[in-house]
């Protein structure tokens, strides 16, 4: 492992790079499992879903799906150990203040603290997810030779092809050369070089190959879990009702404690009070926190 203080770039460190190092490094007491466990259905929700968007890069290094998901639990030691509330006792204070200010002084339980990590954890992963792709993206392009790119640049001597994508298919055939971006955007700028597809510096000339990329198609969001189709706000009613989605979030809000349910229905009421498309439901929230007001009561 490189040492803490030297820079490490994907090219020979490239676990490092998209494990973020530097948070496990800083971590001084690992997370037990326990402490872990409430955010391992959110890394296998993230992992799934970032493979299968990106299936063609990480097939391209090598990188199966559990692969992903195991990045993904590693990031819960890391989020466990530096960023949780429990161990930011500013962002915890943060944390309590806005709550009180929100519920009328009222302070936060365990429940709403469990909910919060989640909702924070949930914006982490999703950050270290991105890393992850963009950390995959150099490695193909530095390793792999994988086109990610918009365009590709070929040199020669000869007259280019009358179809460029020639080039792009055995450039060496024609006598070309590969130019890497960085040197071609640097030497179009110095020499001025006007838009196009063509141009001749000195005896040599420069193609601009432009790459086609495939469009996602619905298949690759179903098969990230993310087929439009199957979100509870394009369902009719009654296929939301013969969906498991309906008693999930019925069994979620059932499970939770009692003040947090008369929270949840308080912030309907005070959103949608005066929408009359909601009255038949404003009234229903109303008797559902009366009865609630009594339970909490007794």
């Amino acid at each position: 492992m490189s040492n803490k203080s030297e820079k490490i770039h994907s090219k020979d460190e490239f676990e490092l790079c998209y494990l973020r190092h530097q948070y496990l490094r800083k971590i001084t007491v690992v997370p037990t499992e326990g402490e872990m466990r409430p955010y391992e259905s959110i890394a296998i929700h993230f992992g799934k879903n970032t493979y299968f968007m990106y299936r063609s890069l990480f097939g391209a290094i090598g990188m199966e799906c559990d692969d992903v998901i195991n990045i993904a639990k590693t990031h819960i030691t890391s989020y466990v150990g530096l960023f949780s509330l429990e161990n930011n006792q500013r962002v915890m204070d943060e944390y309590y203040n806005v709550f009180r200010k929100r519920f009328g002084g009222e302070a936060p339980g365990q429940w709403d603290i469990d909910n919060k990590n989640r909702a924070n954890f949930t914006f982490f992963l999703k950050q270290r997810m991105e890393d992850l792709v963009r950390v995959c993206r150099q490695k193909a392009r530095n390793v792999k030779g994988l086109q990610t790119d918009e365009y590709l640049v070929f040199r020669g001597m000869a007259e280019p092809p009358k179809r460029l994508m020639d080039l792009a298919k055995n450039h060496e055939k024609f006598g070309y050369r590969k130019v890497d971006l960085a040197v071609f955007k640097s030497i179009k700028r110095r020499a001025k070089l006007p838009d196009g597809s063509i141009f001749k510096v000195g005896d040599e000339y420069y193609v601009i190959v432009p790459v086609e990329h495939r469009n996602l198609s619905i298949n690759d969001f179903t098969s990230a879990g993310l087929d439009p189709y199957d979100s509870i706000h394009n369902m009719t009613p009654e296929q939301v009702f013969a969906s498991n989605e309906w008693e999930d979030r019925k069994k979620a809000f059932e499970s939770t404690p009692l003040r947090s349910k008369i929270r949840v229905i308080k912030s309907f009421v005070a959103k949608n009070h005066a929408n009359p498309e909601f009255a038949e439901e404003i009234r229903a929230a109303k008797k559902m926190l009366k009865e609630m007001g009594k339970a909490l009561a007794v």
